[in-house]
């Protein structure tokens, strides 16, 4: 759905994943492994009526000049409670793989993929619109095949194609399309299909009035024709409704399209909208609606239209659906199947299958289907990016249903390599009650493969398209298919990547899909697909229209190789490829090429397939060794240029990579660290690993990759570097320490990045985080200068805080020798809850001259118990100077300042000032200490580096936001505030930003008082941990 409802930030609410009221109850919760077998359910009857609703007939016209889109749209897309926590969890997991396994990216060929074996080869290709032509991002591009035209929608417009690819006029926007019927509002989520059996393209978008709220609608168009370039019907079919509870109005959010013999099928998540909760950040899903609008008064313009309506659509489990796809059927059928991905958890073994009568009254059923497990796919790697593509959850993204079986694909986590892929199921389907899974699949692409469409003929040939990248591959359009006489079975044929991607793409949360699209020709004999590739300039996204036809003859074995680790300067040995000819026709191999990321690193050592002729059941081969130029993954394809009679020419492309790297070599000891049971949000005790170049010859390291849970500082690299030098016999040292942020066992891998034959070196840490109290005493000394003999000093101020996550019983505190201390923390015993402080007030009165020292002691209920602080003065008979301190108050004007006063001898403090709508630190105005009569102080004033994050799974609308930095860590809370950080919100649930600083603090004694002031007011320090 995009919307930019009434000047309101498109990356705030509707970019949360809300679920409020009883419907909360049903998600997350329910084990999908428990349903047992398959049972059929009949919903409620449904509302049935025939109704007029605002309807014209106009005829195409193409846009002149497109409008200049001087602001761009990021649409958002409501999703499920839950998502968050299951999109970290799986991109934890594919970082964790992708780190331990460099060699695996690009990806292999994927186990359900056929060796070598070609996907029909393309025929016809051409671009689509582009982010030059919609400021939409992402398109959301679909494409429908006519007789003699293509029509391709994308986010705010479309276009009409002949079949060699020329367009047809120009774009017409979706608000120019729509004009005559007289509604205001956003329109978004086009889908579009072409109606063989009656010959006529059928058009939907949704549309919300974001301005008033006042209308929410799902538009209808339909062409009187095959011909797209006359006249369309167009309806207004209205979504607007009122949530569960009756006291919200809904509105429409991804709607989806299917079609039977007799009726359109329009489906809708219902999600509550208006300003207040757009305020509060909490419109919520409300129910899932499907509306089933009969074809003939549709195809012959009639503005009464017979609809029937079902609304809160639950699944046979009896939660709540979403997300249902209707399917495009071709053929006649008693029954239409619309079908669904399984919500109930963050791992799911079910589909869940609807089907509706076709004739008479319709009846909405529904059964669930086992299938294999299937988990949320993490976002997708890209080249020369930080910022991975994201893939959104694993809903169902089309469904076609022909010759009694179904077809869907969603995107999924790989089962081995946790990375994305497309996923792909055929269930059979000739009635609800007999449903099975006939065979399933997942394709990895280059690496990654996400956003699929798949589609079917009437012999069961299948085709996929889908966008696909890795680490060295940039987003590019692909597809796959198989002969479903064949192929064996849950398997796809090696994909044909048809638009090769230029550059990394990086624009609003580097969003992409929502899904992609695939329309089978009326002849019956190809596909056409769409699907998205990324760009130039950055960001750019472009769209690549193909035709896909039979899949060419040539097998090639292997389908790709990894040449393991090879210095820089070495070669390695030959790697022998064969093409097998395995039909009957003859097949040409034009040529044998080298391209993609590191061409140069590769050669092709021999060839005896290039300009050869290959009978039925002959073979050639090629072969190809690696020589790094350059330390780290190399990669590149080999191109197989083929083509046989009667068939069009097809590019088969080899994935080849390797490591490069230098004469040395990297030890590290130890190999793994083992943390003790540390309370949540605290830290432990640093280790130390140490990290010895064992060879020869200088070596790099890069950095260390760790996850949120642990940390390290490190003296190899040096402060402000990318980089760190070790000569050969040298060391340095990795200090790491053990910051659990939940409960439960961390068992992670601490990685060192260099420049060896191994430039992935693995550190294994394990810890658990433990619900229990944590003391922290600041200051951890006390040192009160010259008293007077027999008088008492002004009281000074140590803070007892319970950094931990439980509740801290404090049963005694105590100060021996000439000091006495009182205490604002109760009656003891007294109860501290987590995250909070008392203060403790300590006198010097001392009863002697010279040297008098004692300690602070306080017994408690945490770890380490009794915990103490050193108290020192000096006993004089008179008085012979005091240093007099006098923080200096941070510059005012800046939208968000920190004050941070530190005890002892240093004076350190810290900002954060915004510039450009990007948060960075800054050292906020110094000011000098004054001293008195004593002269031997020094203030020196430091950055404190700073990584903002909100607080993991908080739910509670009171935020809390965690800085941590080396030696400290910060917790701060703001009613209703949200801070703007790098990226465009933090808000309550949502992972880390970081806001870092090259310097680097190490000497910090304590922190006594910190400020926030500016434009959060009611944020206030809640608490502070001394690491």
């Amino acid at each position: 759905m995009n919307t930019r409802l009434g000047g309101i930030s498109p990356t705030s609410p509707y970019k949360s994943w809300k679920f409020a009221g009883a419907v909360a109850a049903f998600l997350l919760l329910r084990d999908p492994g428990s349903l047992g077998a398959a049972q059929i359910v009949q919903e409620a009857p449904a509302n049935q009526e025939t109704r007029p609703v605002p309807m014209l007939a106009d005829r195409w016209a193409g846009t002149p000049t497109p409008p200049p889109w001087s602001v761009r749209k990021a649409r958002p897309i409501f999703q499920l409670p839950g998502f968050r926590e299951a999109k970290e969890r799986a991109n934890r997991l594919s970082r964790q793989f992708r780190q331990t396994h460099p060699s695996s990216v690009p990806a292999a060929n994927h186990a359900d993929e056929i060796e070598g074996l070609l996907a029909p080869s393309p025929a016809v290709t051409f671009d689509g619109p582009s982010e030059s032509d919609t400021p939409f991002i992402p398109p959301d591009p679909q494409i429908a095949a006519g007789p003699a035209h293509l029509v391709v929608a994308v986010n705010s417009l479309l276009a009409i194609y002949d079949k060699a690819g020329k367009k047809q006029g120009s774009f017409q926007t979706f608000a120019d399309f729509f004009a005559g019927l007289g509604i205001a509002g956003e329109i978004f989520d086009p889908r579009i299909i072409y109606d063989r059996s009656d010959g006529h393209f059928i058009l939907t978008a949704g549309e919300v009035d974001g301005t008033n709220f006042t209308n929410g609608n799902v538009f209808v168009a339909v062409s009187q024709t095959s011909d797209p370039t006359g006249v369309w019907y167009k309806y207004a079919i209205d979504f607007m409704g009122r949530d569960r509870s009756n006291t919200a109005n809904t509105f429409p959010d991804f709607p989806t399209l299917g079609l039977s013999s007799s009726a359109i099928y329009v489906s809708t998540g219902q999600f509550v909208l208006n300003f207040s909760c757009l305020r509060d950040d909490s419109c919520a899903f409300s129910d899932t609606w499907i509306k089933v609008i009969g074809l003939p008064e549709l195809l012959s313009g009639n503005s009464s239209l017979n609809v029937t309506t079902f609304t809160s659509v639950t699944t046979a489990s009896g939660i709540p659906a979403f997300a249902i796809e209707p399917a495009l059927t071709y053929g006649t059928t008693s029954d239409e199947f619309l079908v669904a991905a399984d919500f109930s958890g963050p791992v799911s073994k079910t589909l869940d299958v609807f089907s509706i009568n076709t004739s008479g009254t319709p009846t909405l059923k529904t059964t669930s289907l086992q299938v294999p497990p299937y988990t949320m796919p993490p976002d997708a790697a890209q080249p020369n990016a930080d910022t991975p593509i994201a893939t959104n959850d694993f809903r169902l993204l089309n469904a076609v249903w022909s010759n009694n079986t179904l077809w869907c694909a969603q995107d999924i986590a790989d089962t081995e390599s946790s990375n994305p892929v497309a996923g792909w199921y055929e269930i059979a389907a000739s009635s609800l009650s007999t449903v099975s899974l006939l065979q399933s699949g997942a394709i990895s692409g280059v690496g990654d493969a996400y956003f699929p469409a798949v589609s079917v003929d009437s012999s069961a040939n299948a085709q996929v398209v889908f966008t696909t990248s890795s680490s060295t591959e940039f987003a590019s359009a692909a597809y796959t298919g198989r002969a479903g006489s064949s192929d064996p079975l849950n398997t796809m044929r090696t994909f044909v990547l048809y638009k090769a991607g230029t550059a990394p793409y990086v624009d609003r949360d580097v969003r992409w899909g929502d899904y992609s699209g695939i329309s089978l020709d009326p002849g019956g004999a190809s596909f056409w697909m769409i699907a998205e590739y990324a760009g130039t300039p950055d960001p750019h996204f472009g769209t690549s229209i193909t035709q896909a036809l039979e899949p060419p003859p040539l097998t090639i074995s292997p389908p790709s190789f990894f040449f393991g680790d090879v210095d820089v300067g070495s070669t390695s040995d030959g790697e022998t490829f064969t093409a097998t000819n395995n039909s009957s026709n003859t097949v040409t191999v034009s040529s044998v090429t080298i391209s993609g990321m590191n061409p140069g690193d590769f050669a092709i050592i021999s060839d005896n397939c290039s300009s050869s002729t290959l009978g039925a059941g002959a073979s050639c081969t090629f072969s190809a060794n690696f020589s790094p130029t350059a330390q780290g993954l190399r990669s590149a394809t080999i191109k197989i240029v083929s083509s046989s009679s009667g068939s069009p020419t097809a590019s088969q492309s080899v994935q080849l990579s390797g490591n490069g790297g230098s004469a040395s070599t990297l030890a590290v000891s130890p190999t793994s660290l083992s943390f003790p049971d540390t309370p949540i949000r605290t830290s432990s005790a640093p280790q130390t690993v140490t990290i010895t170049n064992t060879g020869s010859s200088p070596l790099n390291i890069f950095g260390f990759a760790a996850f949120n849970d642990y940390a390290q500082t490190n003296n190899c690299i040096p402060a402000g570097a990318s980089r760190g030098s070790l000569a050969a016999g040298a060391q340095c040292t990795i200090n790491v320490t053990f910051r659990p942020t939940m409960t439960g066992a961390h068992n992670q891998l601490l990685q060192v990045v260099n420049d060896t034959a191994m430039p992935y070196i693995n550190i294994s840490l394990t810890g658990n985080g433990v619900i229990a109290p944590e003391v922290t005493l600041c200051p951890t000394s006390v040192r009160f200068g010259n008293q007077t003999v027999g008088a008492s000093s002004a009281a000074q101020a140590m803070t007892i805080s319970n950094t931990g996550s439980d509740n801290l019983t404090i049963s005694a505190i105590t100060a021996s020798g000439d000091f006495a201390a009182s205490n604002s923390c109760g009656s003891l015993p007294a109860t501290l809850p987590a995250r909070t402080a008392c203060t403790v007030s300590i006198t010097f009165t001392p009863t002697a001259a010279g040297a008098r020292t004692g300690k602070l002691s306080v017994t408690d209920s945490a770890s380490g118990s009794p915990h103490t602080a050193a108290l020192a003065g000096t006993g004089v008979a008179s008085s012979t100077g005091v240093l007099e301190f006098t923080p200096g108050m941070v510059a005012a004007g800046a939208p968000l300042q920190v004050e941070v006063a530190a005890r002892a001898m240093t004076d350190r403090r810290a900002g954060l000032e915004t510039q450009s709508g990007a948060w960075r630190q800054s050292d906020v105005n110094r000011s000098e200490a004054k001293a008195a009569t004593h002269t031997g102080v020094q203030q020196a004033l430091k950055t404190l580096p700073m990584r903002f994050e909100a607080n993991q799974g908080q739910v509670e609308r009171r935020v809390s936001f965690v800085s941590r930095g080396p030696g400290y860590t910060l917790f701060l809370m703001a009613d209703e505030a949200v801070l703007a950080l790098r990226k465009p919100s933090v808000v309550s649930g949502q992972r880390s930003v970081e806001v870092r600083s090259e310097q680097r603090t190490t000497d910090i004694d304590c922190v006594l008082r910190m400020k926030l002031v500016g434009a959060n007011p009611a944020a206030k320090v809640v608490a502070l941990d001394e690491l």
